[in-house]
């Protein structure tokens, strides 16, 4: 994935969409559009789910980190997470975060983690995705989650997730984190829809109003929402100005670390 410089005017450059979590800006005549890098602390409750997996699910070991190599490239190389990279430092990275995850430097790997495979043509194991989960303070994490563009959008990452749930729920565990980049819309969608909430950081919800006044900004220029979407978003505009109000008047007091998250 490539940030995009898109010749055209200044006019046109405002009434075209922004993206959630992506920088637009506008200079000798051209749009620059690049992902932002706002970073989402998301948690969900721990509960039982049922499972639908249209593969098998097994457990994560050591001994993975070679065949999984070519699925944690597939999955990112064209996401937002590493846009503007090329192949070989994704490669890079796809190594290190494995092997870094799995001699515990990540945080301590737990049982709980799962691999999506298949058989290959020759009968051979192959893996599709996979889900590493690592011990932290508050309350474990989704450290790695990803499945090969093939296998997208067919319950794969939701299987994966769903079976961590269920052992984690046995060992009495109460909640899971996860994290994931804000432009990379997918991974946002895939979070939502599973049932992770979003944690309160400034800079996201930050990026939250900024996305919804351009989105009225563009509206008022091309009129392009009904009136019961103009009422909604005018309503969203101003919860949102209220949350980041509330943080910044909290980053002011306490300092910023007390409302960007980290975990």
């Amino acid at each position: 994935m490539k940030s995009q410089h898109l010749s055209m005017t200044n006019e046109e450059f405002k009434r075209m969409p922004k993206e959630l979590g992506w920088k637009h800006e506008y200079y000798g005549d051209k749009a620059h559009i690049r992902p932002g890098h706002a970073i989402v602390l998301t948690t969900v409750m721990v509960k039982p789910r049922s499972v639908t997996a249209p593969c098998l699910i097994r457990p994560a070991k050591k001994a993975d980190i070679p065949s999984l190599l070519p699925a944690y490239f597939a999955a990112f190389a064209e996401t937002a997470d590493y846009c503007d990279y090329p192949p070989d430092y994704v490669q890079k990275r796809a190594e290190e975060d494995l092997v870094s995850h799995f001699a515990g430097k990540r945080g301590n790997p737990v049982t709980t983690s799962q691999v999506a495979v298949v058989s290959n043509k020759d009968g051979i194991e192959e893996p599709i995705g996979a889900i590493l989960i690592v011990e932290k303070e508050e309350a474990p994490l989704v450290d790695l989650l990803f499945v090969v563009p093939e296998w997208q959008h067919k319950g794969v990452a939701t299987a994966l997730a769903a079976t961590a749930l269920n052992e984690l729920h046995a060992a009495g565990i109460k909640k899971l984190h996860s994290r994931f980049l804000l432009a990379n819309a997918g991974s946002r969608r895939w979070h939502h829809h599973f049932g992770f909430e979003d944690e309160m950081d400034l800079w996201v919800q930050q990026a939250y109003l900024r996305h919804r006044l351009d989105e009225l900004e563009r509206h008022e220029l091309i009129h392009h929402l009904t009136d019961a979407q103009y009422e909604a978003l005018q309503e969203e505009i101003a919860l949102r100005r209220e949350i980041v109000k509330t943080l910044d008047e909290i980053s002011k007091t306490q300092g910023l670390d007390a409302v960007l998250l980290h975990t």
